[in-house]
């Protein structure tokens, strides 16, 4: 009687399992996308903070406004000169996602109050500092860009890394080594912060860096943490 009790029950416990593991996937991915958001939401603030501070204190070498724009052409010229290779027109992609996000947070009904704005406000420091807040929600926009395009960059080494990772793993379970469960929460708690990072910093830098120094060394941390995690993944954690 307690083996066929033991019987019915074994599909509905591991039932329950599989549940609760998709739940789980679902629930990390949803608060890494809402962990995502919301400290691209902080980088542009403190962008926006840092320049017109910058301009108040007189950090940059040109005067006013103009330090955010000639970011904002940098950022165009760093997007039309390295990524030319990939699908469609990048200059004209990041151009229309600057407008787009313009016109979401400024144009309201048909009319455009950031324009509204700095035609009430007419000249002085005032002026300078939310022109320049509009230059820096344009660079917010085309760094957006630049970052949808250096996905293939993570994805590419995320591949490499995991597939040498399970070789190495079916390798060692050869052999006679053991697995670490220790080792791969270790390596799995690198994977959010490796994605996170370099758009937060990268989106919130008041001047122009080419995105490589910034994308690479994180897509390098990437790969490294998810080869150790598959290297050392455990099938009962």
């Amino acid at each position: 009687m307690a083996s066929s009790a033991t019987a019915s029950n074994h599909p509905q416990h591991k039932n329950r399992e599989i549940h609760e593991r998709r739940t789980g996937v679902i629930s990390n991915t949803f608060n890494l996308i809402m962990s995502l958001l919301g400290w691209m939401v902080l980088a542009l603030i403190l962008n926006i903070v840092v320049e017109v501070a910058g301009i108040a204190f007189n950090w940059w070498e040109l005067s006013g406004s103009q330090h955010a724009r000639q970011v904002l052409v940098q950022e165009l010229n760093w997007l039309n000169s390295d990524f030319k290779q990939a699908l469609g027109n990048p200059l004209s992609i990041a151009l229309t996602a600057s407008k787009a996000f313009y016109q979401v947070i400024w144009v309201w009904d048909g009319k455009d109050f950031g324009q509204a704005i700095l035609g009430s406000i007419g000249s002085g420091s005032l002026y300078d500092y939310f022109r320049a807040a509009l230059w820096t929600i344009q660079v917010f926009a085309v760094r957006l860009v630049v970052i949808l395009f250096s996905l293939p960059i993570f994805i590419a080494f995320g591949l490499v890394a995991l597939t040498d990772g399970l070789l190495q793993r079916d390798l060692r379970r050869f052999g006679g080594g053991r697995e670490s469960g220790y080792i791969w929460h270790h390596a799995m708690r690198m994977l959010k912060p490796s994605i996170i990072a370099p758009v937060v910093i990268y989106l919130g830098l008041p001047i122009s860096i080419h995105p490589n120094l910034v994308v690479l060394p994180f897509a390098v941390i990437f790969s490294i943490s998810l080869w150790i995690g598959a290297a050392w993944f455990k099938k009962y954690l």
